[in-house]
């Protein structure tokens, strides 16, 4: 009686876990006036996050999605949105489109206000990595950092105060460089949180930063 009524236990237990991990992704989603399908085969980039990112002391549902413009191109573009939660309701808070596909999401500090941002990893092209941050404050969620590159090595490392960007820069005047080793032989541009906005650091970079450089180029 005992050894049943155990397994009846684990099994409503089991359900329960599979329910409270069932998500379902929205089918389509309007920014800036523009409507984004969302691809049920690309899914496998898709992910979802519970997190307080506007520090109110509940957790918001961080998306992260692929959506389509449609058209006979079929412009793909990662989207993250952020809802607010409440019972079985949610409500969209913000939306943000970036490169082409989700890569990867971190949910860290990098401003040092105690508040978890969202950093988007996004891939755009053959080598292209696009870093986005995102992060509350005033009210609104903000777009405080943007850049890329073509390069294997790049973080966002919060471990000590100030937060350190490291964006890997290609160096052509190398014979030997290619995108299979540039996590080794890259330049670095280097940024740094000075208290307002990321900053270029000449001092830590190896590169010289020429100015906001255009999405996809390096």
């Amino acid at each position: 009686m005992i050894r049943a009524m155990f397994v009846l236990i684990l099994l409503f237990s089991l359900l329960v876990n599979v329910y409270a991990e069932t998500f379902t992704y929205p089918a389509k989603i309007t920014i800036d006036d523009k409507q984004y399908v969302v691809p049920k085969d690309w899914s496998k980039y898709f992910s979802h996050y519970y997190s307080d990112v506007d520090g109110d002391g509940n957790d918001e549902l961080v998306v992260r999605i692929v959506g389509d413009v449609g058209g006979r191109l079929h412009i793909h573009n990662a989207l993250t949105l952020i809802y607010e939660v409440k019972d079985s309701a949610r409500t969209l808070l913000a939306a943000f489109v970036g490169g082409e596909v989700p890569k990867k999401t971190e949910l860290k500090d990098v401003n040092n206000d105690g508040i978890a941002d969202i950093v988007a990893y996004d891939n755009s092209g053959m080598h292209y990595t696009q870093i986005t941050i995102y992060s509350y404050s005033d009210g609104m969620y903000k777009k405080i950092f943007e850049q890329g590159t073509s390069c294997s090595m790049y973080s966002v490392d919060n471990r000590e105060s100030p937060t350190i960007i490291t964006i890997g820069r290609p160096d052509w005047d190398n014979p030997e460089f290619n995108y299979s080793n540039s996590d080794k032989r890259s330049l670095k541009e280097v940024y740094i949180w000075n208290g307002k906005e990321f900053v270029y650091s000449p001092e830590k970079s190896s590169v010289t930063f020429t100015g906001i450089r255009e999405k996809g180029v390096n």
